[in-house]
């Protein structure tokens, strides 16, 4: 049945991509199926709050309009879970609220890339540089659907202002900067 399940779950993912040496497997593939299905879910009601949110953040939804947090890396915390949870496997390691910490257990479970690819995640800096040139804290997470011409094309959550969505991103390699990791998921 796991691999009845599985091989069902590719074919989705499959299907849904060009045809091509890029195509993902495994659990890359099924990962991305299900972030696709997010697209246009997210914040309701206040920043950062709403049934969305809270499924990502693996959270009771208190129907309050509070900030319960940044939920970029639970987003892409419950997609790799769900993935695994359709696959009938377990999630390779543990989630994180923290966009740079998903990203080094990404990598300590799976492996670290030079390049994207589809299925892998990637890792940003999003703060200021500490006065001894090293970065912040602070960073943004998301999955990269595919890469063509140079132009990485993503699905993230939490981006921009309130009512902030899931939605695709295309990134300019040659123009992205802050890039701090890009890491490849497998399944357990």
């Amino acid at each position: 049945m796991k691999l009845a399940k599985a091989i069902e779950y590719l074919d989705l993912a499959r299907a849904e991509l060009e045809a091509g040496d890029d195509d993902p497997s495994g659990l890359a593939g099924v990962i991305l199926v299900v972030a696709k299905e997010e697209i246009g879910n997210g914040e309701e009601g206040g920043n950062n709050s709403g049934p969305h949110v809270a499924k990502y953040k693996s959270i009771l939804d208190d129907n309050d309009d509070d900030d319960d947090g940044a939920w970029c890396a639970a987003f892409v915390s419950w997609c790799a879970e769900e993935a695994c949870r359709r696959m009938e496997s377990t999630l390779p390691f543990k989630r994180s609220q923290g966009a740079k910490q998903l990203g080094k257990r990404i990598a300590a479970a799976g492996r670290k890339l030079d390049e994207p690819e589809p299925g892998c995640v990637v890792v940003w800096d999003r703060g200021k540089l500490k006065p001894n040139g090293k970065p912040s804290w602070m960073g943004h997470i998301g999955i990269v659907e595919r890469v063509e011409d140079g132009i990485m094309h993503t699905i993230e959550g939490n981006v921009g202002r309130f009512p902030s969505k899931v939605r695709r991103f295309a990134h300019d390699l040659s123009r992205e900067n802050k890039i701090e990791l890009f890491a490849a998921m497998e399944a357990g």
